[in-house]
């Protein structure tokens, strides 16, 4: 699958750099559009900055946020997403609670995770604001 994208350095202190990107790309990259035509848009998380001895803060980590979107644009620079062993999480609720109370629940889990690539799947819906979204974490298998 070919997809196209925008991304920043973050990390979970730096909530506002996730809200600009967002905003970012609803605004610029026509959300809309991508939309109405029912084009997947992913939320891709990877380039996670461990230590060796796994000794961490969720909120420190720095990792390669990505927002990706299906494209024939010829355009953009372009990447292929791998069938990995992923943890499938779904998500109730509104947006964008949904999406936090979900990775609280990842953080909280004992998931055999291997912090290389996850991601979130927006997948068109009735209520443009209120996506299908799932929630994929690469497992180590």
């Amino acid at each position: 699958m070919e997809i196209k994208w925008i991304k920043i350095r973050t990390n979970n202190k730096n909530s506002n750099l996730i809200w600009e990107l967002w905003s970012d790309f609803y605004s610029k990259w026509h959300f809309n559009n991508l939309w109405l035509d029912g084009k997947k848009i992913y939320a891709v998380y990877h380039n996670y900055e461990l230590d060796k001895n796994w000794n961490f803060n969720l909120l420190e980590w720095n990792y390669d946020l990505i927002i990706w979107w299906e494209s024939n644009n010829e355009n953009y620079e372009s990447v292929i997403l791998n069938d990995w062993i992923y943890e499938k999480f779904d998500t109730d609720w509104e947006m964008p609670e949904k999406i936090i109370k979900v990775w609280w629940k990842i953080w909280k889990s004992n998931i055999n995770r291997n912090f290389k690539t996850d991601y979130e799947l927006y997948e068109n819906s009735i209520d443009i604001n209120n996506p299908g979204v799932t929630i994929y974490i690469w497992k180590n298998n």
